[in-house]
């Protein structure tokens, strides 16, 4: 079934005593072409929470936000453009691969 199909991709956080792990599914779900929603454990220092601030696409919401329900219907409801969706610039793969080489390069030389 194709990503477009689905109304939502979910990512669920951690508990609050792992608030500092984030799923890796995050980084991937950045790449489908439909709404994303994180439900974090609602610590100031989520890590989830902290990634997908300001990403396109995303709706974050704490497990116990009351609000909930409301803010996902007008989430997905709303007619999203692929621009919109896309990850932003500074996380797709090409940059991603130079930052991923520029690294292991410095380490490799004794420079990093």
């Amino acid at each position: 079934m194709l990503a477009r199909e689905h109304d939502v991709a979910l990512v669920m956080g951690t508990q609050r005593a792992y608030r500092m792990r984030m799923p890796s599914k995050a980084v991937e779900y950045l790449t489908l072409p439909i709404p994303r929603l994180a439900i974090s454990c609602g610590a100031d220092d989520d890590a989830l929470a902290h990634y997908v601030n300001g990403k396109p696409g995303w709706l974050c919401c704490a497990i116990d936000d009351p609000q909930l329900p409301e803010r996902l219907r007008s989430h997905v409801s709303r007619d999203w453009s692929a621009a919109e969706l896309d990850a932003p610039a500074a996380e797709a793969w090409p940059r991603v691969a130079d930052e991923i080489a520029a690294f292991v390069n410095a380490v490799l030389s004794g420079n990093g």
